[in-house]
């Protein structure tokens, strides 16, 4: 069914893969092995589209398959469940599950959310999983995270299937389910590429297996016709020493946790360490194994207990994409990271502790200079482990060290880990992975349900007597462990709150704040905002920013004043309105054209188009106001229906829109993907470019209405107009909740940031403080901005937790 002629790939310089052919069969699994940096993801990548090949062919029933479309692969029936998951944390399960593939009408514009979630819980249900999907995957386990992407690839109409590390974080039970249906597609006639480095799986599902070295094509064996110590050799190129255990004697305690105790988390939970000990902590996925770990090394508060000796600990987390590197700074800096307690960097050394860490660790790279995200995913475990071993710690608390690791990587990190022991420091493992426990560990330490369940020595224990401790009990003294069971109130609820403060207190001291006159006030003087800010919403939520927008207005009004001004061009209103429209239209795709084709941070480009706009508007009013506008066009400004100012209606209706658009829109979902995790979005397709000038054009629009609608308030246009307008609004967009790191927010927030901001700005003209209310109006903007902004960061940090 498919075929890879010649296919070769490089990076940087790096050989990725070189020449591979290769055939896949429709209705067989075909499992694909090699050690790290071997060109597996690489070759994944290939037929799932995210990646172009430097030469050769992919065929699919003989015809060449397009390569650099996820879309275009994914319609041919080629699906891949990625190692790292590609999952887009603020979203909830449903979301994941059903991005760039909504039930939609009219092109998109309208999303079926009722049938994503029938789609989404019959997904998961088929394969043994029901849980609440509702929540963002930022509440859920990784292992969770990883069952939602199974579920989605499996739930599609798929030809080939690739799945890469399916299992590296998932429990046995969820295994089970994992294998049970890949057997049905392959009964079903769909074929499976299965990567993997745990070799009991290659023998217990695949049909053939092809082993990768150094991105080259070693062999394509029947898995029947072979071995394990055959598959090893041909990977590694020698063969693997099985691990001896020894007699062992230890030191005195080197870490000692007692009582340790976290509300939903964990309860109760003592142990020791040893100098010279390797101990394993296991347990089924969310037993509370991963919380414990964290608490030690301090990344968590405790609610009680003791912790001694873990200022010489270092901690490898589970999650190293997120938790763990620095993916966009060098494997140098990655490695010297914890090193830096200087007020300067030592460059020296770090080239020094870099080169004898990457030896010592056989670090596949040509430079420690490439980024580390340009790693294979096993190096990239080496290179987090190098970071902490440079510390010389005096223990070490690993998380999963070998999830997603191949087999010689595994044998030389058992060897450190070995070294390390041997050299009298201490060792925690939380691992799932059972021959690694038994192999490696002196004492191990079983979890249930947060809290101990039992203790067995490593020359005794066994699978059975393990999954017995393991296994949970149903008990309702037990800890039902959620590790995100936190309350939270909303920042929504708390600006709410704010406003029906500010109003009360105002009205106490003159009740006529709440007359109809002075809340229209109000309204008309936040309604630019509110038509703004709902599209700056947009650009923040995609992990942009635009801080041109005073100035564009600025223009815009301009514009509109030259064009139909009877001292100036006296065109028709309409084609003024059309102009002023336009130019905010054209000069809102010109940011968003060099932020995502010229890849130019959004800050920078904004700020200088601020310049270059009140350059332009500057030159164009050549030193004097625009007077004499029609009295027609200023009926936009001061204009009413029903009583009710038309700025008023236009501010509701652009409210509507923008609540519309990330609610009910395949565009709005893709936005909240952008800013959630660009590198999962790339991975899905998810069109990045037309989407991030698709939210800078729309706010471009928002500033030429806003134009419109403000500058025709008054019988001139001034030079300033617009001026410090950018303040505001972004004020309103933070203040109402929406994160300045993208990916969560809302619209709503916006307006109830927006009125806040608005109501304390005609209180402190109550308070009648002449020409310094406005000094104090960008204070109070500026400070509730930062409260807004360590409000998200301290959220967010919970969350974690």
């Amino acid at each position: 069914m498919i075929e890879l002629r010649g296919v070769s790939k490089h990076y940087d310089g790096t050989l990725a893969l070189c020449e591979i052919d290769l055939e896949i069969r429709a209705g067989e699994v075909h499992a694909i092995c090699g050690e790290n940096g071997a060109g597996k993801s690489t070759l994944n990548r290939i037929l799932a589209g995210s990646v172009v090949p430097d030469s050769g062919v992919v065929l699919l029933d003989g015809k060449p398959l397009k390569f650099g479309s996820v879309k275009d692969s994914e319609a041919n029936g080629i699906s891949m469940v990625h190692q790292e998951s590609a999952a887009f944390l603020h979203l909830s399960a449903i979301e994941n599950h059903e991005i760039m593939r909504e039930p939609s009408m009219a092109c998109g514009i309208w999303i079926d959310r009722n049938e994503m979630r029938k789609r989404t819980l019959s997904s998961l249900k088929s394969i043994g999983e029901e849980f609440d999907v509702d929540r963002p995957l930022l509440d859920r386990s990784v292992a969770q995270r990883q069952i939602v992407a199974i579920a989605r690839t499996l739930s599609s109409d798929c030809r080939l299937l690739i799945l890469d590390e399916p299992t590296s974080s998932l429990s046995a039970r969820e295994s089970e389910a994992l294998f049970a249906a890949i057997r049905s597609m392959r009964e079903r006639g769909v074929a499976v590429l299965y990567v993997t480095h745990r070799l009991d799986e290659v023998f217990l599902l695949s049909d053939r297996v092809t082993v990768l070295r150094d991105g080259r094509k070693v062999a394509t064996k029947i898995t029947c016709e072979t071995n394990r110590e055959e598959l090893i050799k041909l990977m590694v190129g020698r063969t693997i020493d099985s691990a001896i255990r020894q007699t062992k004697t230890f030191g005195a305690p080197e870490l000692v946790v007692t009582n340790l105790c976290k509300s939903g988390s964990y309860e109760d939970v003592s142990f020791n360490l040893r100098k010279g000990e390797i101990v394993a902590l296991t347990g089924l996925v969310g037993a509370g194994r991963s919380e414990v770990a964290r608490a030690i090394f301090g990344l968590d508060k405790l609610d009680s207990g003791e912790i001694l000796g873990a200022n010489g600990a270092a901690f490898v987390p589970e999650d190293r994409q997120h938790e763990g590197l620095h993916t966009q700074l060098n494997i140098r800096e990655n490695i010297a990271m914890a090193l830096q307690d200087r007020p300067l960097i030592q460059r020296d050394l770090e080239k020094l502790v870099s080169e004898s860490q990457i030896e010592s660790l056989s670090i596949k790279t040509e430079s420690d200079m490439n980024l580390v995200s340009s790693l294979s995913g096993g190096n990239q475990q080496k290179v987090l482990l190098a970071k902490w071993l440079a510390t010389d710690p005096d223990n070490l608390v690993l998380d999963e060290p070998t999830r997603g690791v191949d087999v010689g990587a595994k044998e030389q990190i058992h060897k450190l880990i070995h070294k390390f022991a041997e050299s009298g420091g201490a060792v925690l493992v939380i691992s799932s992975d059972m021959p690694e426990v038994l192999s490696l560990a002196d004492r191990i330490l079983v979890m249930r349900q947060g809290t101990i369940s039992g203790e067995i020595s490593g020359a005794e224990a066994t699978q059975e007597a393990i999954l017995e401790l393991a296994l949970p009990i149903e008990s309702a003294s037990q800890v039902a462990v959620n590790t995100n069971s936190r309350s939270w109130i909303s920042q929504e609820t708390v600006v709410a709150t704010l406003i029906l403060l500010v109003g009360a207190i105002a009205a106490l001291v003159n009740p006529s704040f709440l007359s109809w006159t002075n809340l229209s006030d109000i309204l008309v003087k936040t309604a630019p905002v509110l038509i703004v800010g709902s599209m700056m919403t947009l650009v923040i939520l995609a992990r942009e920013i635009d801080i041109s927008i005073g100035s564009l207005m600025g223009l815009c009004a301009v514009v509109l004043g030259i064009a139909c001004s009877t001292d100036r061009m006296r065109l028709p209103i309409f084609v003024g309105v059309g102009m002023c429209l336009g130019a905010g239209i054209i000069g809102g795709i010109l940011n968003g054209i060099l932020v995502s084709k010229a890849k130019i941070p959004s800050i920078i480009v904004t700020l200088g188009m601020l310049t270059i706009l009140k350059g332009v508007t500057e030159l164009l009013m050549g030193g004097k106001w625009i007077e004499n506008l029609p009295n027609g066009l200023r009926q936009f400004g001061t204009g009413a229906f029903l009583n009710v100012p038309y700025s008023i209606w236009i501010a509701l209706v652009a409210v509507s829109a923008g609540i519309w658009i990330t609610k009910r829109t395949s565009f709005g979902l893709r936005v909240f993907a952008i800013g959630s995790n660009p590198d999962a979005a790339a991975l899905r397709g998810v069109p990045s470019t037309r989407i991030r000038i698709g939210v800078f054009a729309l706010i471009g629009l928002a500033c030429g209405v806003a134009a419109l609608f403000g500058a025709t308030q008054l019988q001139v246009i001034e030079s300033g107009f617009g001026s410090g307008f950018e303040l505001a609004v972004i004020a309103s967009v933070i203040v109402g909740g929406t994160s300045i790191r993208g990916g969560q927010g809302s619209v709503f927030g916006t307006v109830l940031g927006a009125i806040l901001l608005g109501m304390i700005s005609t209180v402190l003209i109550f308070l009648k403080l002449g020409e310094s209310a406005i000094y104090w109006e960008r204070a109070i903007q500026g400070g509730l901005i930062l409260l807004a902004v360590l409000g998200d960061h301290f959220w967010r940090k919970g969350k974690s937790a």
